[in-house]
């Protein structure tokens, strides 16, 4: 973060931004052809939040991508005997339960 008088600007730099070069309201460039942003003229109360904003949403990022997906692991036939039980024990009504066990039903 670039600290000026009165604002200040902020330079990002991250894989993929040559590919989202456009500039709006000459605030917020993209270089084209590198990996850098530069959002500018924030007013320095401001930039501080966004910064701290943008840091949380990146750590948020890395942290889920290093995290392994979990996989649907219930067939069709787990979920309907999991709607069959909160049918028979009141949870859903009958109507409940037929809409959601044609629904797996056309999803299987």
């Amino acid at each position: 973060m670039e600290k000026g008088v009165f604002s200040s600007k902020i330079v990002l730099r991250a894989p993929g931004f040559s590919t989202m070069a456009e500039k709006r309201f000459n605030l917020i460039a993209f270089a084209s052809g590198s990996d850098e942003g530069e959002i500018e003229a924030i007013p320095k109360d401001k930039a501080e939040k966004l910064l701290e904003i943008i840091k949380k949403g990146m750590d948020s990022a890395k942290s889920q991508g290093r995290q392994p997906t979990q996989q649907a692991s219930s067939s069709v036939a787990d979920e309907l005997a999991k709607i069959a039980k909160l049918k028979a024990e009141g949870v859903i009504s009958d109507e409940e339960f037929q809409a959601l066990k044609r629904d797996l039903l056309k999803k299987g």
